[in-house]
């Protein structure tokens, strides 16, 4: 499956793996840390990325509002889907479309857009594109992540299956260029198995060197999204606390620490993730956790 915004998880893990490498610090300003062209291209559009932090890009709390939302982006998905994407040109459809939403820290406001930018701030750190450099910061070899990978950046894994036809309203969006949605709110292609076994490593403290890391990945920034953190947002489900994410093409993935379960669900008509909640709570039921 393309995991797609399940993949902002990974990028978060990443980007805090550079933390605890003394690369970056969580309050430092994202001027301090973005490549200059796109410093300036926000800053001309009014954003003071100079207030702005890099805890409340992770958080969705820097005031971005994103090019995903410009109508035009997304209506060229039917037109289109063959056009390859750059960074920039993403950044410029934001910024020639949409105003700031607000004040740094002032709101949550999910962006796509914040991602695009943490994804050029980790290469700029590992000079290598996004993909090889969070395989890399993450260790996917010792996480046994075999068959997930970041399409067009790196090669597809010998083992892996063919990849699953993904619908929305029942438009079929295998031939969708990639770089739609592939440079740091979305890039990685996965079984669903393996978003599970991640999920259940960063739980574990297999990811990071620090458990503190964890524990400040988890802590919620907002109420918003049952509580989001950093690259991973809360459920509550038959009174268990749940932590995870979702993709926009039908993918979420959830893991349950006090039942020991983690849960990783995927369809293929995109309407029909509003299901994955029911199917949780049944399975948590069928084994006995909660209540």
């Amino acid at each position: 499956m393309r995991i797609a915004s399940n993949t902002k998880t990974y990028v978060a893990a990443a980007l805090l793996r550079l933390v605890e490498e003394g690369r970056l610090a969580l309050d430092d300003p994202l001027t301090k840390h973005l490549p200059a062209h796109l410093d300036r291209l926000l800053r001309h559009d009014g954003y003071d990325t100079d207030a702005i932090t890099i805890e409340q890009v992770l958080s969705h709390r820097a005031g971005f509002h994103e090019h995903p939302a410009v109508p035009s982006y997304t209506a060229r998905l039917r037109t289109d889907s063959h056009y390859r994407w750059t960074r920039e040109e993403q950044l410029q459809w934001l910024v020639d479309s949409l105003n700031p939403v607000g004040p740094p820290g002032g709101q949550f406001r999910y962006s796509d857009s914040g991602y695009t930018l943490l994804g050029a701030i980790i290469e700029r750190y590992a000079d290598q594109p996004l993909g090889p450099a969070v395989r890399h910061l993450l260790n996917f070899d010792t996480l046994a992540l075999s068959v997930t990978w970041w399409e067009r950046m790196e090669p597809v894994p010998p083992h892996a299956r063919p990849r699953a036809h993904q619908y929305l309203n029942g438009f079929d969006s295998y031939h969708i260029d990639p770089s739609f949605d592939l440079h740091g709110g979305g890039g990685l292609v996965a079984p669903m198995a393996e978003v599970a076994q991640f999920l259940a490593a960063l739980m574990e403290g297999r990811v990071f060197a620090q458990r503190s890391t964890l524990e400040l990945m988890l802590s919620p920034r907002s109420d918003d999204m049952a509580g989001y953190g950093l690259g991973i947002y809360g459920t509550n489900v038959r009174g268990l606390r749940g932590y995870g994410h979702s993709g926009f093409w039908g993918t979420t993935a959830m893991v349950f620490p006090d039942a020991g379960l983690t849960i990783a669900i995927a369809v293929s008509e995109q309407s029909e993730l509003q299901l994955a909640n029911g199917i949780m709570r049944d399975v948590l039921a069928l084994f006995g956790a909660g209540r």
